[in-house]
């Protein structure tokens, strides 16, 4: 068993190691400028079955292509929701956190739109 005497085998690092007072999110999120992103603050723990907490912050990418599987931003008549992307015989799909699908085109006038895909989250402390 090794025994480490403090402070003689700690290393510190300043502040200006940690922090050079400019974060490049495209950097810190390998994100390449043809990618079209915005981020969003999650107010609730509605999405904890995706993982995805209170405070969390989502990257969402408009610009990605839909895979099945994906999380995506919707909105539906001024609400914006996060569900699961999902195709089944052929057909587009929605479903939310209690693992209910929904047709994409609900009905000929209701049709939930898809913001963008849910590329990263952000955990917040």
């Amino acid at each position: 068993m090794k025994i480490i005497r403090y402070p003689a085998e700690i290393n510190y690092i300043s502040q200006d190691e940690l922090f050079n007072n400019e974060i490049n999110f495209n950097e810190l999120l390998l994100l390449s400028n043809e990618q079209k992103v915005f981020v969003a603050k999650i107010n609730n723990d509605k999405y904890k079955v995706f993982d995805i907490k209170k405070n969390d912050i989502i990257v969402v990418n408009v610009a990605k292509r839909l895979q099945e599987g994906n999380l995506v931003l919707t909105k539906l008549d001024d609400n914006f929701t996060i569900k699961k992307y999902k195709i089944i015989n052929d057909e587009e799909y929605l479903s939310d956190i209690n693992d209910i699908f929904v047709p994409l085109n609900i009905t000929q006038v209701l049709r939930y739109e898809i913001i963008g895909v849910i590329s990263q989250t952000i955990r917040s402390l």
